[in-house]
């Protein structure tokens, strides 16, 4: 320290620094996933940010998510196993592929964009402290094949479109009921 009248003094003190816990943080993101099938979700899509994972002092098995909404279009497995709502699963288990999405739907719906609802937690920060996140899933369609179901008989000189069994005599007389 130096006065007005450039008088110094010097002294040495010992200060200590007490870590604190920073919360886990984790942005809303979007991944792509197969029409038909399963999809691995995959780190660059579900990955939370804890400063004490980066500086050692954790690690990502101590990254807990829990599912707050489930998809509508299909379902999550964790290492095949079906989750439902407050499952967990860790950042460890993610960034191992174990997180897959199996997409369900069919017909009209089988295109409509699906997501998830996650909250995670280090382990040390209070739950209502929790970070959250929506995973959006945008469903790549696939060209798929049509497919004909059912039986049917068109009797000879009949038309394939003939009301009631009509012959096709009848119906260019315009008797439908002849």
């Amino acid at each position: 320290v130096t006065d007005a009248e450039n008088l110094t003094a010097t002294r040495d003190l010992a200060v200590t620094v007490t870590p604190s816990n920073d919360p886990a943080t984790i942005a809303n993101a979007s991944q792509t996933v197969a029409e038909v099938g399963a999809t691995t979700i995959s780190s660059a899509t579900l990955a939370a940010v804890d400063p004490e994972v980066v500086f050692g002092s954790q690690n990502t098995s101590q990254l807990v998510y829990a599912l707050t909404a489930l998809p509508s279009q299909g379902y999550l497995t964790l290492s095949g196993t079906r989750l439902g709502i407050d499952s967990v699963f860790t950042q460890a288990d993610i960034d191992a592929n174990r997180l897959v999405y199996v997409h369900t739907a069919t017909g009209a719906d089988q295109n409509v964009p699906d997501s998830f609802s996650v909250r995670v937690n280090d382990g040390a920060t209070p739950t209502s402290r929790s970070a959250q996140a929506t995973i959006s899933l945008d469903v790549a369609p696939l060209n798929q094949a049509p497919t004909v179901e059912g039986s049917g008989s068109v009797f000879e000189g009949q038309p394939a479109n003939a009301a009631g069994g009509a012959s096709a005599g009848a119906l260019a007389s315009g008797c439908a009921s002849c």
